[in-house]
C-alpha cells in the first residue's frame, strides 16, 4: 500500500486498538484518534490495522440489436459510471467508450479503479445519447436498455432548490449559523440548527426543501452534519415528498406514508461524514421534506457509537434526480460485474399533406371532390399511396401508417378530377392540367403542403354597344337587366362602366369604354336582355336575346349597336314694347340649326288653342312663341318683322339645345316703337294706318274750301 493514497487506501478495511500494557486491559479509542488514559499512571499501547478489502471487477459491454444498420459499426458509444455505497456515497468514478458492440474500454477518474471494485458497492453504468452513425434523419437511437436495471442518480444544483421552511431554528446562540438557507450555501462549515435557547426544542425536526421549478424524479439525498461536531445529525428519519399544485412547498400535504425511513449510522469517527437516503423507487416529486424523528450528538460512552442528542442541525442537503441506468452489485471478492448497454434503432416517419385549391374567379361544383397519387423519396427508398378525396378548400394528411421516411421528398402528384368542373353546365371546362406546387419534405411536425390549383373557364360572353340613333356615337349611361341561367326574372341589373380599366370594372359589364358593354362567365342557355334605362336626353328602348351554347363556345356574342332616339328639344321666347309687360303680336322671326339649315320662318300664331296652329311656332297666345321637335344642336334666332308701329330688331340670339337643355326659354325680347302720337298700342290700329287716315282728313278739308270759295265768287253782287 502506498501510505496517503486514497485511491489504495479506500481498497483496505482500518482498525484501532489500544491496551493498557500495565494491567492489559482495552483502552476505548476511535478511529479519528481519540484514546480515553484510564488513569495517568496508565502506559497505553495503540495499533492501527488496515486489511485489504475484497475486491471486484466491472466490465461494461456495447450490444446492437438486429435492426440496427451496418454503418453503426463505426460509431463511437461512451457514457459513465460511479459505484457508490449502501449509504449512497460515491466511492468511485470513471467513463467508457466502444467502437460498435464488444466490451468497452473503461477508465477510472475517481477512488479505486474499475477492477478494484469493494464487495458490497453498487456500481451504475450510464450512456451518453448517440448521435451519430445512422443512415439518414428517419432512423434514431431508441432510449439503451440496462441489465442488471437500476437507477443512475444526478446532482440537482443547490443554486435550483431553496429551503421552503424548517421546523424551528436557533437564531441567537449559533450565528451566524442557525438559518435554514444555510444548507443550501454550499458551505459546509455553515449549518442550520434548531430551536435550543431559551428552550431546547425536542425532535421531530424537519427541514422542506423545493427541488426547482418543475418536479423531479428523486432517487437520493445526500446530508452533510455539522462539521465541528457532527451534533444534530439525524438518527431515525423519514423522507416525504409533494407535488402541490401551486408550488407552495411550506403548505403542502406530504401525506402519512414516507417515500423513504430507517436509521442512519451513529458511528462515532464518522460523525462528520455525509449520510446518503437513497429510495428503493424514484418518485417524482417537487417537494421534499426530511423528518428527524431522533437525533445523534456529538459525544460518546465508548468512543465507538455516539451519544443521542434533542437539537437538529444540517450543514448541506444535497439531492439527485435518477434515471434509468445498470446497476451491478460487487457481492464476492473476485467477481467480475458486468453491466450490458444495449442499443437499438426506431425508423422516425413523417408525413405531408396535400391541398386543394381552385384558382380565383373559377367556377366549380361545392361538392365535387379530387383524388390522386403521391410518391416520397429518400435515397433509394420509395413509398407511395392515394391522396384524397377531398373537396375543393379541403386537405388531405398522411398518417403515420404511411410510413413515410422522416425528411422524404414527397410530391410527383397526379390528381383525378370531374369531366366538367360544373355537372350541370358544360359551358365550365378545366382551363389546362392541374398546378402542382414543389415538393415538401415530411416533417414530424406541422405537415408541410403541396397545393393542387385547378383553373376552370367560362365558355359564354355577350357584348353590345349603346349608339345615338342619328349620328352612330357611343353614349353612355344606360344601364340593362339580363335574364337567364343563374339570373331569374327580374334579372340582374347591368350599369354601364366607365372606368379608366377593366380592372375598375367590378360589376357585370367588364367593358370600360361608356356605350360599350362586355359581360362574361355565362352559363349555357337562352337569355334576354332589355333596356331599363336610357341615356340622359334620350327616348325608346333596346333590347335582343341570345344563347350561349356549344355553337358559341369560347366566342363573344355580338349583338352590335342598340340605338336610342335623342328626345326632342324645344325653345319659347316672347315679344314685348319696350316696358317689357305688354306683349306684341305680329312678329316673325328666322331660325337656323340643325335640321332648319336654310332657315325657317317663325311666324306668331294667334288662334283659340294650339291645335290650331299649324306653323313652326306652337304657342297661340300673342307675343309668346313655342317652337318644338328641334334637334340637339346651335341654332340663331333672327327677328324678321316686327309687330305693326315697331322697329324690327336685327339682333342674332343665339341657342344651344342638348341632351342635359331640353327645353330652353329664350326670354323675351323688346322693340321700340316709331316716333308719332302716343296712341294705345294694345291690340288697336298700326302707326301706318293713322297716317293714311291724317292725309285724308287734310285732302277733305282743302275740298270743303275750295268749295266755300267757289260758291262765293258766283254769288250775285249786291
Amino acid at each position: 500500500m502506498t501510505p496517503g493514497s486514497p485511491g489504495t487506501l479506500d481498497a483496505y478495511t482500518r482498525s484501532l486498538a489500544c491496551v493498557d500494557r500495565k494491567t492489559g486491559s482495552t483502552v476505548a479509542a476511535s478511529l479519528d484518534g481519540t484514546v480515553t488514559i484510564p488513569s495517568s499512571s496508565s502506559v497505553v499501547e495503540c495499533t492501527f490495522t488496515n486489511t485489504a478489502k475484497p475486491m471486484g471487477t466491472l466490465s461494461i459491454e456495447k450490444a446492437l440489436t438486429a435492426a440496427v444498420p451496418a454503418g453503426a459499426a463505426t460509431t463511437v458509444f461512451t457514457g459513465k459510471y460511479a459505484c457508490t455505497s449502501p449509504d449512497g456515497l460515491t466511492v468511485s468514478a470513471g467513463t467508457w467508450r466502444r467502437t460498435g458492440a464488444g466490451k468497452a474500454t473503461i477508465v477510472s477518474t475517481s477512488g479505486p479503479a474499475y477492477d478494484q471494485t469493494p464487495v458490497g458497492v453498487v456500481c451504475r453504468v450510464l450512456e451518453d445519447a448517440p448521435t451519430a452513425g445512422l443512415p439518414n434523419s428517419s432512423y434514431a437511437w431508441k432510449a439503451p436498455t440496462y441489465a442488471p436495471a437500476g437507477w443512475y442518480f444526478n446532482a440537482i444544483p443547490q443554486s435550483q432548490m431553496s429551503v421552503a421552511a424548517v421546523s424551528s431554528a436557533e437564531d441567537t446562540r449559533e450565528l451566524p449559523n442557525g438559518p435554514g438557507a444555510l444548507v443550501l450555501d454550499g458551505n459546509p462549515n455553515t449549518y442550520w440548527h434548531t430551536e435550543w435557547s431559551p428552550t431546547k426544542l425536542p425532535p421531530p425536526h424537519h427541514v422542506i426543501v423545493k427541488l426547482g421549478a418543475t418536479p423531479v424524479n428523486l432517487g437520493r439525498i445526500r446530508l452533510t452534519p455539522r462539521q465541528d461536531s457532527g451534533s444534530g445529525r439525524p438518527k431515525d428519519y423519514d423522507v416525504f415528498t409533494a407535488n402541490p399544485a401551486n408550488g407552495n412547498c411550506a403548505t403542502a400535504t406530504y401525506g402519512a406514508t414516507p417515500v423513504a425511513s430507517g436509521t442512519l449510522s451513529g458511528d462515532y469517527a464518522l460523525r462528520t461524514a455525509d449520510q446518503g437516503i437513497t429510495l428503493a423507487t424514484p418518485v417524482s416529486a417537487l417537494c421534499v421534506k426530511v423528518v428527524y424523528k431522533s437525533t445523534w450528538g456529538w459525544d460518546t460512552a465508548d468512543g465507538v457509537t455516539s451519544l443521542e442528542e434533542s437539537v437538529g442541525s444540517l450543514a448541506e442537503f444535497n439531492a439527485y434526480w435518477a434515471e434509468p441506468a445498470a446497476a451491478v452489485r460487487i457481492t464476492t471478492a473476485g467477481m467480475v460485474g458486468v453491466a450490458t448497454v444495449t442499443n437499438d434503432v426506431e425508423r422516425v416517419y413523417g408525413n405531408f399533406a396535400v391541398t386543394k385549391r381552385l384558382a380565383a374567379g373559377s367556377t366549380a361544383d361545392p361538392a365535387a371532390t379530387y383524388s390522386g397519387t403521391w410518391k416520397c423519396t429518400l435515397g433509394t427508398e420509395v413509398v407511395t399511396g392515394a391522396w384524397g378525396p377531398i373537396p375543393a378548400g379541403g386537405t388531405w394528411t398522411s398518417t403515420l401508417a404511411h410510413k413515410i421516411p422522416l425528411g422524404a421528398s414527397c410530391g410527383e402528384l397526379t390528381e383525378t378530377r370531374p369531366t366538367f368542373p360544373v355537372a350541370a353546365d358544360h359551358s365550365y371546362q378545366w382551363d389546362g392540367a392541374p398546378l402542382f406546387s414543389p415538393a415538401v419534405a415530411a416533417t414530424a411536425t406541422q405537415p408541410p403542403t403541396v397545393t393542387v390549383t385547378n383553373t376552370t373557364k367560362k365558355l359564354g360572353s355577350v357584348a353590345w354597344s349603346k349608339v345615338d340613333a342619328s349620328t352612330g356615337v357611343l353614349i353612355g349611361g344606360s344601364a340593362w337587366a339580363i335574364v337567364g341561367p343563374g339570373s331569374p326574372s327580374p334579372g340582374t341589373a347591368v350599369e354601364d362602366c366607365v372606368a379608366a380599366s377593366v380592372a375598375a370594372c367590378t360589376g357585370p359589364d367588364q367593358d370600360p369604354v361608356a356605350g360599350r358593354f362586355l359581360l362574361k362567365d355565362l352559363a349555357a342557355g337562352g337569355y334576354t336582355v332589355t333596356e331599363t334605362r336610357a341615356p340622359t336626353g334620350y327616348i325608346g328602348s333596346a333590347g335582343f336575346s341570345f344563347t350561349v351554347d356549344a355553337t358559341s363556345a369560347m366566342q363573344v356574342i355580338d349583338k352590335g349597336a342598340q340605338a336610342n332616339t335623342p328626345t326632342p328639344a324645344k325653345a319659347t321666347w316672347h315679344k314685348s314694347g319696350p316696358d317689357g309687360t305688354v306683349a306684341l303680336s305680329g312678329s316673325s322671326w328666322r331660325l337656323t340649326g340643325p335640321g332648319h339649315e336654310a332657315g325657317t320662318e317663325v311666324t306668331d300664331c294667334i288662334a283659340p288653342d294650339a291645335t290650331q296652329c299649324t306653323g313652326a311656332d306652337r304657342d297661340p297666345r300673342g307675343g309668346a312663341f313655342a317652337v318644338e321637335g328641334l334637334r340637339w344642336g346651335a341654332f340663331t334666332l333672327v327677328e324678321s318683322k316686327a309687330p305693326p308701329g315697331y322697329i324690327v330688331d336685327p339682333t342674332a340670339h343665339p341657342f344651344t339645345v342638348s341632351a342635359t337643355a331640353l327645353s330652353v326659354d329664350l326670354g323675351t325680347f323688346r322693340n321700340s316703337p316709331y316716333a308719332g302720337p302716343r296712341l294705345p298700342f294694345t291690340g288697336g290700329l298700326g302707326r301706318d294706318h293713322l297716317v293714311l287716315i291724317g292725309a285724308a282728313v287734310v285732302l277733305l278739308a282743302g275740298a270743303m274750301q275750295a268749295t266755300r270759295y267757289g260758291r262765293r265768287r258766283l254769288r250775285p253782287t249786291p
